[in-house]
């Protein structure tokens, strides 16, 4: 069983993030259900458990994410988190709730602004919805930079 919220919380779930091997993963969450292998350079490696999925990047994880919407059934959560579509704000009222904290990092692609927990988590939103929540390289990289400027 995942806790959602321990991962939004710390960046980890049941020992494993950013960094675990595939052999590691498969330990915790079993095989996955599908994987697939992209045609970018680096050549990464996804393997997905429903909605979550976890992309490996010359053998280690680069990227965790749960997709909110489709993307076939749900991993094994506990139900401490709702997994169901939100607006921006629902998504920050559940997060003040919890006195998590949290930074907006604006995409240059879009004009909406994930919203980056200081776990490195963030979520993602398009149109105002909640679509993803994520963890990867660059949450991490965003997350160093806000402890550093404001001495966290």
């Amino acid at each position: 069983m995942i806790s959602f919220l321990e991962w939004i919380m710390t960046g980890k779930f049941h020992g494993l993030s950013l960094g675990a091997t595939l052999q590691e993963v498969k330990a915790v969450l079993g095989e996955p259900e599908t994987y697939s292998i992209t045609r970018r350079p680096d050549d990464p490696f996804i393997s997905k458990y429903g909605r979550l999925q976890i992309t490996f990047v010359e053998g280690l994880a680069e990227n965790l994410y749960v997709n909110v919407r489709g993307y076939g059934q749900d991993p094994d959560f506990a139900a401490d988190w709702p997994l169901a579509p939100f607006s921006r704000g629902e998504v920050e009222s559940l997060l003040l709730d919890r006195e998590l904290l949290w930074f907006e990092d604006h995409r240059p692609v879009t004009e909406e602004a994930d919203l980056v927990l200081t776990s490195g988590v963030s979520a993602m939103f398009h149109e105002g919805q909640l679509f993803r929540w994520n963890m990867g390289t660059w949450e991490q990289k965003r997350v160093k930079l806000f402890q550093q400027f404001f001495g966290l």
